[in-house]
């Protein structure tokens, strides 16, 4: 039987995806489809077993991934013809600060730059544990683009003994309301006996924290998502 709290967060489907060229070609072939939302994992040079990396260049290694984000991203563009905004695309940011372009530009700042200069919605992902490098340039995409950002709460998140005041502060740092925010509950790494804790647990904090633009649940590598996305 549904509860009222299962009406707060009904069904969608968020892919969880690390740029491989099979993950790209398959979103392609998906095509357009407002029914779900992509979230982007960007791993640091020598994490991504598909490609020789060794002794490749940390600039080429970011421009690579931003060409395939690129390529993935074609199916979320708008299309003006047709009165289509564009497709969010969720970009982690877990990783991003572990490398920096050679001119010293950070990961994150590179990529919103370019994004900056496309017709893309994009919007990054961001934990409690974030560095204040990441948490500061989180700060300045989201007030530029003015869409907020994705916080992302994981196993870890969720043995914090207050998530809600956790959620708040991190709202503070970023100088976001919580309108101005999407929230991802990532069950994925809490053991199946446990996740209808975890989903009860979800949404209470779902409803501790009023109007985030967009609540999600992460059971299992990016499938049985649920969000009240439109």
């Amino acid at each position: 039987m549904s509860t009222e709290k299962d009406a707060l967060i009904p069904p969608r489907y968020v892919p969880i995806l690390k740029l491989k060229m099979g993950e790209v070609e398959a979103i392609k072939q998906l095509g357009r489809n407002p029914g779900y939302t992509p979230l982007i994992e960007i791993m640091p040079l020598g994490a991504d077993h598909e490609d020789d990396e060794s002794g490749e260049p940390l600039d080429t290694h970011v421009q690579k991934h931003w060409n395939r984000f690129l390529s993935l991203a074609e199916s979320f563009r708008p299309i003006p013809m047709f009165d289509l905004e564009a497709l969010p695309i969720w970009l982690d940011t877990s990783y991003l600060d572990r490398f920096a372009l050679s001119s010293g530009e950070p990961a994150l700042a590179y990529f919103g730059g370019e994004w900056a200069n496309t017709d893309l919605h994009v919007v990054p992902v961001i934990d409690f544990f974030a560095t204040r490098s990441i948490v500061t340039v989180c700060a300045e995409l989201a007030h530029r683009d003015g869409r907020g950002v994705v916080i992302r709460l994981d196993r870890d998140a969720f043995s914090s003994r207050d998530v809600t005041n956790e959620i708040r502060v991190l709202l503070a740092n970023l100088r976001l309301a919580p309108d101005q925010i999407d929230i991802v509950f990532d069950l994925s790494g809490i053991l199946s006996t446990d996740v209808n804790i975890g989903y009860r647990q979800s949404a209470d904090i779902h409803e501790s924290i009023p109007s985030p633009q967009r609540v999600a649940i992460i059971y299992s590598c990016g499938h049985g998502i649920s969000t009240n996305c439109q």
